[in-house]
């Protein structure tokens, strides 16, 4: 119930290809990017979430990106969309110095995690490692690689020291067909974590018809609902609901949970 049925209704609605379990995904995909730095439970649990869409080719699956961006850019908030996947684990460090809270949509997720496998891909199974640290730091901080910096002037070894995330927060929604992903999932990707903090959902609607979808706008709720989740703050003040980088802790409202 609430906000986050009214965008599966959204989803379904103006789908041209109607995938009821991916308009779920695509929910709690925004539910968790809008709430993600600002809002924690008493157990310092954030709202982070790695999601998978599993279904055929010409299936649907690509609407949630869709339907997502649409709900980010009718609330203002951009800045919350992040890159289309990454090339390396400087890649999604480099992102999170930009924008600490952001949601990547991967469209081939199975052949990301293909060519992390790879002999001599060696930059894509780190971004694979770095993306399983960050999920597992939303209460603490992220900090890069070190390099050696003895040639480099004061000024630049100062900045690479100052160089830290606190509260690196990646909402990840990956899209894949069944063979890709299935055929990629490999020993090392349960020993190595980052299979363990996906959610998968597959689905059994095969390729479809494209229909004439009603065209349909963001319900204005939802809209609120996300501006209101991100402006969120502890208390009164000026700087309530402002983004204050990546090196300043959030003070996120708690959600009690018994």
């Amino acid at each position: 119930p609430g906000v986050l049925q009214e965008f599966v209704s959204y989803c379904n609605q103006s789908a041209p290809k109607p995938q009821p379990q991916f308009a779920v995904q695509a929910a709690l995909a925004l539910g968790s990017i809008v709430l993600v730095r600002r809002w924690r439970t008493t157990n310092h649990n954030y709202s982070s979430l790695y999601l998978v869409n599993v279904g055929r080719s010409a299936s649907g699956k690509e609407h949630a990106r869709t339907a997502i961006e649409s709900a980010l850019m009718s609330a203002k908030l951009e800045n919350l969309i992040g890159p289309a996947g990454y090339t390396s684990d400087s890649a999604v460090f480099s992102a999170l110095l930009s924008q600490p809270a952001h949601i990547t949509i991967i469209d081939e997720m199975g052949a990301m995690l293909g060519n992390s496998r790879a002999s001599g891909n060696y930059h894509k199974r780190q971004s694979l490692d770095i993306l399983t640290q960050a999920w597992g730091q939303l209460h603490g901080s992220l900090r890069p690689l070190g390099y050696s910096t003895m040639t480099l002037a004061k000024r630049y070894r100062d900045e690479q020291e100052q160089r830290i995330i606190r509260n690196p927060a990646i909402t990840l929604l990956g899209m894949t067909t069944p063979k890709t992903f299935y055929q990629a999932l490999t020993e090392d990707a349960i020993e190595g974590g980052f299979l363990n903090r996906l959610l998968i959902v597959e689905s059994h609607i095969g390729p479809q018809v494209r229909n004439q979808a009603a065209h349909a706008e963001v319900p204005e709720s939802v809209v609120q609902w996300c501006q209101a989740c991100v402006q969120a703050s502890t208390g009164p003040g000026n700087l309530g609901g402002v983004d204050l980088g990546p090196a300043v802790a959030t003070m996120a409202r708690v959600v009690p949970i018994s």
